[in-house]
């Protein structure tokens, strides 16, 4: 199977389904709580800035990763 192949690939009826269910029914669990908590204003703060000091460790390993290995030839075994 060529690359272009691999790219064109259809997603199924029932995963389709799934990703309609999982999308819909998963949410910001907790996010009520935390407006009760620390008022409208923190909360919007805090949805806001959590993912950009969530995701920042991860941006960094990806980017040294990446530099290490700039091909991007990998090879699994």
């Amino acid at each position: 199977m060529s690359q272009t192949d691999s790219l064109q690939q259809k997603i199924g009826f029932w995963h389709q389904v799934a990703l309609i269910f999982f999308i819909v029914s998963g949410g910001a669990y907790g996010l009520e709580p935390l407006v009760a908590t620390v008022g409208t204003q923190w909360s919007i703060y805090l949805v806001l800035l959590l993912p950009v000091f969530w995701a920042l460790p991860t941006s960094l390993m990806v980017a040294e990763l990446s530099a290490a290995i700039p091909e991007g030839k990998l090879v699994l075994a």
